[in-house]
């Protein structure tokens, strides 16, 4: 009798997902997790395989009718996307970033991602994060259960061998394909899988059981520095780990260690991947123990780390894949967003008056140049999107708000300087202001400025004037900066 590959936990666990994606290349190990997910009916109706096309191999296009084949044998719709990146170099590395992005754009939060890594590809991946000089994070390695938003991903097979797999294709007469590029060993994994695993194993026949069970010590390690981290800030009353913003005094009190253990999961929540050794001790040597006056800076790839007054303020140049806050976010209430289309909600505390609990908009895409004068809102209430400045912007009829004169027109403006704003009974310079809440210099050009016709009416995420702000009244109106 062939012991079951998915336990009774592992289906009651995927029984709660509405779809449940799977990615599917044709090759053994998404072809037995194809067949063992299929096999169960209640799972049955919630399976979509994902094929993608990498274009990179000359038999792609019979690989992709191999698995649109299996796929209608099993009674279970496929969809198939071609992909494109620069294949000049780092190829395995861009192929991946590209097979995810399509994986994700599919789910929502109540899916799930399955992918059919196993014990050997958990073994491998160990050794070449060791081999990179990687830390506990990389050591990790792969969970079995994890988030890949909006969704989350599931790797069931991970305390599995492939000989196992392999032994439930023969037994189950299944066909899979090989990738011919598997056979090249100028990729590092190829070359440890060929060359280094064979020898290790003659020596030590259980060394892939062990390396994989390294990683699950350092997953364990990973969790308790992260609860140690948030810990760090929540009892130095600090913005959470998951805002690109972080107040520097409390954590002088602390080791260096910890410092690092903090900014290490600060920059992990945020999506960043964590610099060089010699780098990310900078941050702390020259940036967060700089001198109080000092406005240091520091970069890797994309990414900026600035300092300003208490905080450190994280910056990317691609500003449309990084979240985007015109102030730190302890000062917002909270935000949650679901992007695709679907429901938008935010929660957000102004400095003068509050916005409401709750926004609903669907995507809608335009192009402008972000520091042109003047973008007339001819579609409003409809979103403005300005992807150059990062800004979504979102508007909702509220009980308090901002009441429109008649016939005004709406214009979305940035900082030129010299602005006033009319704000507590007084006019006051932006500048002024800015200074007042405590904005970066490097950030205040990108605040969304809400003109009606010449008037300064709002200041996206921090304050409505006094000119059109007005309460209890059901034609009043809100702007939300979402970003994206």
């Amino acid at each position: 009798m062939i012991k079951p590959l998915l336990s009774t936990e592992w289906f009651s666990r995927l029984s709660h997902f509405n779809k449940l994606i799977i990615g599917f290349s044709g090759g053994l190990d998404s072809t037995v997790l194809l067949h063992v997910l299929a096999s169960h009916h209640t799972l049955l109706a919630k399976l979509i395989a994902v094929h993608v096309n990498h274009g990179i191999s000359a038999n792609a296009s019979r690989w992709q009718l191999h698995c649109q084949q299996f796929c209608q044998n099993l009674g279970i719709p496929l969809i198939t996307q071609s992909v494109q990146f620069d294949c000049s170099a780092n190829i395995e590395e861009r192929a991946r970033i590209a097979r995810y992005a399509v994986f994700s754009s599919l789910l929502t939060e109540r899916d799930c991602l399955i992918l059919g890594h196993h014990l050997n590809d958990q073994a491998e991946t160990v050794l070449l994060q060791l081999f990179r000089g990687s830390g506990v994070d990389g050591l990790a390695a792969m969970p079995d259960f994890g988030q890949l938003e909006p969704g989350k991903i599931a790797r069931p097979f991970l305390t599995h061998s492939r000989e196992q797999l392999e032994h439930y294709a023969v037994i189950h007469q299944l066909s899979w394909i090989e990738d011919e590029s598997n056979q090249d060993i100028n990729y590092s994994r190829n070359y440890l899988r060929q060359h280094i695993m064979p020898l290790l194993k003659r020596k030590w026949p259980g060394v892939a059981g062990n390396i994989a069970r390294t990683a699950l010590h350092c997953q364990q390690a990973k969790r308790n520095l992260d609860m140690l981290a948030v810990q760090d800030v929540t009892l130095e009353n600090l913005e959470k780990l998951t805002n690109n913003s972080l107040l520097i005094t409390p954590l002088k009190a602390l080791s260096r260690d910890r410092i690092a253990n903090v900014l290490r999961v600060w920059l992990k929540n945020n999506q960043i991947q964590l610099p060089s050794t010699v780098t990310f001790w900078r941050l702390i040597d020259e940036v967060i123990f700089a001198s109080p006056d000092a406005t240091p800076v520091v970069s890797w790839g994309e990414v900026t780390v600035r300092r300003y007054q208490k905080h450190l303020y994280l910056d990317k140049k691609n500003a449309n894949n990084f979240p985007f806050c015109t102030r730190p976010l302890a000062k917002l209430a909270a935000e949650r967003e679901v992007c695709g289309g679907m429901e938008r909600r935010i929660e957000v505390q102004t400095k003068s008056h509050e916005y409401p609990r709750s926004v609903s908009t669907k995507q809608v895409f335009s192009s402008v140049e972000f520091r042109t004068r003047s973008i007339e809102w001819s579609t409003f209430p409809l979103p403005l999107v300005i992807p150059d400045a990062n800004v979504n912007l979102l508007t909702q009829k509220a009980n308090q708000g901002l009441i429109i004169p008649a016939n005004s027109k709406i214009f979305v403006r940035f900082r030129q300087g010299g602005e006033e704003f009319f704000l507590n009974g007084q006019t006051k310079r932006l500048k002024k202001l800015f200074q007042e809440w405590g904005v970066p210099p490097w950030l205040r050009e990108r605040v969304p400025l809400i003109y009606f016709n010449d008037k300064l009416a709002a200041v996206v995420g921090y304050a409505m004037s006094d000119l059109f702000f007005t309460k209890e009244c059901p034609d009043a109106w809100v702007f939300v900066n979402c970003s994206f």
